[in-house]
């Protein structure tokens, strides 16, 4: 697994084109989020979430990796997930 700067380590099935949280940091930006949830979009607000399909397609992991953006205080990318139960949610997290 791969950490982003939001607290999460991120587990990459390749051949399936998917995302999954494997570990949250329960004081980081992401606290409140579980390991299992699947990431299914990445953006910069809501209106430019791209689908973690597309991002692995296109790049694979990396491809995941840079559209979280740089691993510094204050940056914003909304999310949308599913988590475990099966519930799809999309938020910001700083």
């Amino acid at each position: 697994g791969r950490t982003a700067a939001f607290g999460i380590r991120i587990e990459y099935d390749e051949a399936a084109r998917r995302a999954f949280l494997t570990d949250v940091i329960e004081t980081g930006p992401a606290a409140g989020l579980q390991r299992g949830t699947e990431l299914l979009a990445i953006g910069t607000t809501r209106d430019t979430l791209r689908s973690v399909e597309d991002l692995m397609a296109q790049g694979g992991p990396a491809a995941v990796a840079v559209a979280f953006g740089p691993a510094q205080s204050g940056v914003t990318r909304w999310l949308r997930y599913r988590e475990r139960g099966g519930t799809i949610d999309t938020r910001a997290f700083t």
